[in-house]
């Protein structure tokens, strides 16, 4: 299942809990509770759980079988606090970084890792998306291509990003190690855009 599944689940979920929700509320103005109603909704919630909790093993899983043997996986150290109804602007983008399990994907990594006898490690994330990593200058990153307008290097803004984040592991840095899938530089390597 694909992030964009997930995604298109949750959103389908969200509209499922909120009818509930209606449905419960102008029923407890008239009648006693309804315990269909209220498990019914304990049962959609406990299922988008899951669907997360399942989808966050599977790319934990598919990440360390990737990585070659003796790798460190470098996460970036994001501290986000709980959305707050005054702070973030939009009601589905608070549910959606509610919804969002911190730390789930390092911990089960962190696990799936360990098993495998890899490391991880993890590194201050300021600026990781902004900044070039051929020359260290700020450059200009639109949708999905990052450009530096100081040495002219242009290139898909995650490779950019995560080349970044390597290099900011001290035992990682100028090791000249890969750090993006092999689809990735397969698709570099034979021309096609990466946008």
């Amino acid at each position: 299942m694909s992030g964009k599944a997930v995604k298109v689940r949750n959103r389908r979920t969200a509209k499922t809990q909120a009818r509930l929700q209606r449905k419960l509320a102008a029923h407890k103005t008239r009648h006693p509770p309804d315990t269909a109603r209220v498990s019914m909704l304990c049962l959609v919630g406990r299922q988008q759980r899951h669907r997360t909790q399942t989808f966050v093993q599977t790319v934990a899983k598919r990440l360390v079988e990737w990585a070659p043997p003796q790798a460190v996986l470098v996460f970036e150290r994001l501290q986000m606090p709980p959305p707050q109804q005054g702070q973030i602007r939009g009601r589905a983008l608070r549910r959606r970084l509610a919804l969002w399990q911190r730390g789930l994907i390092r911990r089960w990594t962190e696990q799936q890792a360990q098993e495998q006898g890899l490391r991880v490690a993890e590194v201050n994330p300021a600026y990781t998306c902004q900044l070039c990593a051929c020359c260290g200058q700020r450059g200009t990153r639109h949708r999905h291509r990052f450009s530096c307008p100081h040495c002219g290097a242009e290139e898909h803004a995650d490779i950019n990003a995560a080349r970044n984040i390597r290099d900011r592991l001290p035992v990682l840095r100028g090791s000249g190690l890969l750090s993006t899938s092999p689809e990735a530089r397969a698709a570099a390597t034979a021309g096609k855009p990466l946008a």
